[in-house]
């Protein structure tokens, strides 16, 4: 019979973590960590009498409410947690659930009301090449009000952290690096299949092929992330509708800062920092593209605020979206600071009040294109612009 052994207080190892060199700090501001629940703690390591040496052990003789603590060393493991529990690491920089170049998810989810934090999950040898896990690295399927915090995922070949239709899940004070196996293959975290409502906060992205993408899910928020150094940034397409992405640093991605794509309605990028997407002539920071939404028509309705936009090849390319409201941004630097392509007659977008890098005394235009005529993939184009018809004197400051 393992020892059971009922606890009060459990306290958990932040340190900072040293192995990547990031271009600016994250911020953690006081954010209101779950209470641990109330039941006994199972001890995974360690050298107490009668703790146990597998993880997976532990959590099939765990009852909802319980605590599974994990001292530090390496766990060769596959977890699956079916209960309501915490799952707890003691340090993430010394506690390791490590796939060992197998096959699948490292941690699967399938309860309400997880927690786990303090953990490096994945594998820790993170060549881009070999010594990988070709899997997830935590997936949460149809799960609600689980907590991700304080953990390191990396090198997993597909996704760091998956939520397949589940919402209500908080996701916060995370690193997620190394998620990338090939060109459009791996992502940091991946939000798709109608999960809503789920807060991305203070988490660290880098070096994945896609930082985050979010697909047919509502309502998120993505607040306070560092977001740098990936194949691109954030994508979100197809029938996304209210996600919110604010105070987010995303800076040095390969291909964009953050693009939307197809049917994504009513979403808002407000103080973010989009900067240093450059590599090639057509990086952008910001793209907002739709064909059709589900109703038939272009208007896509984004708020783009309170940005700061800078050394892009392209600030902003706005394409076949309308009714988007552009305002009290700054523009520094880019090549070219914005880009508009229409299909004639469908509706327009709103600049206002954005300072363009330089004091204007007059409307600031916005060239592009403009599509006339279109028959399979010939399209007739004329040349088109939209105005900002008050630019700022000076930068917008909130």
């Amino acid at each position: 019979m393992k020892k059971r052994i009922i606890v009060t207080v459990i306290v958990f190892c932040f340190l900072m973590m040293s192995s990547i060199q990031m271009t600016a700090s994250i911020f953690v501001k006081d954010t209101q960590i779950k209470p641990i629940l109330d039941g006994n703690t199972l001890y995974v390591g360690g050298s107490g009498p009668g703790n146990y040496t597998f993880i997976q052990e532990a959590i099939d003789d765990a009852e909802n409410g319980d605590t599974v603590y994990v001292y530090s060393g390496e766990y060769y493991e596959h977890l699956n947690i079916s209960k309501t529990i915490n799952l707890v690491g003691e340090c993430k920089e010394t506690t390791f659930i490590d796939d060992n170049e197998q096959h699948g998810t490292v941690v699967f989810i399938t309860a309400d009301d997880v927690t786990v934090t303090g953990f490096t999950i994945g594998n820790r040898q993170t060549s881009m090449i070999s010594g990988r896990n070709s899997g997830d690295g935590i997936y949460l399927s149809f799960v609600e009000d689980c907590e991700i915090y304080d953990t390191i995922i990396q090198g997993n070949n597909r996704f760091g952290i998956y939520l397949d239709s589940s919402s209500n899940n908080r996701i916060y004070t995370n690193m997620i690096l190394d998620n990338y196996v090939a060109e459009n293959i791996g992502c940091g975290i991946k939000i798709s299949d109608h999960s809503d409502n789920n807060e991305i906060t203070n988490n660290i992205l880098s070096r994945n092929w896609c930082a985050m993408g979010i697909d047919v899910s509502c309502n998120n928020n993505v607040a306070e992330n560092i977001i740098s150094d990936n194949g691109c940034g954030i994508g979100v397409s197809v029938v996304c509708f209210n996600n919110d992405f604010v105070d987010n640093i995303i800076e040095n991605n390969k291909d964009c800062g953050i693009s939307f794509y197809i049917s994504c309605l009513n979403s808002t990028i407000i103080g973010n920092t989009i900067s240093n997407h450059n590599s090639h002539r057509n990086s952008v920071g910001i793209k907002l593209f739709c064909s059709t939404n589900i109703s038939g028509h272009y208007s896509t309705n984004y708020t783009v605020s309170e940005n700061i936009i800078s050394n892009n090849s392209i600030g902003i390319y706005v394409s076949t979206a309308y009714d988007n409201h552009i305002t009290h941004n700054n523009f520094y630097e880019n090549k070219r600071d914005a880009k508009t392509r229409v299909d004639w007659g469908y509706g327009r977008n709103w600049w206002d009040e954005n300072y363009w890098g330089r004091s204007r005394m007059l409307p600031k235009p916005i060239f592009g294109k403009a599509c006339i005529f279109s028959i399979g993939i010939l399209r007739l184009n004329i040349p088109y612009v939209e105005f900002d018809r008050h630019p700022l004197q000076e930068p917008f400051v909130n």
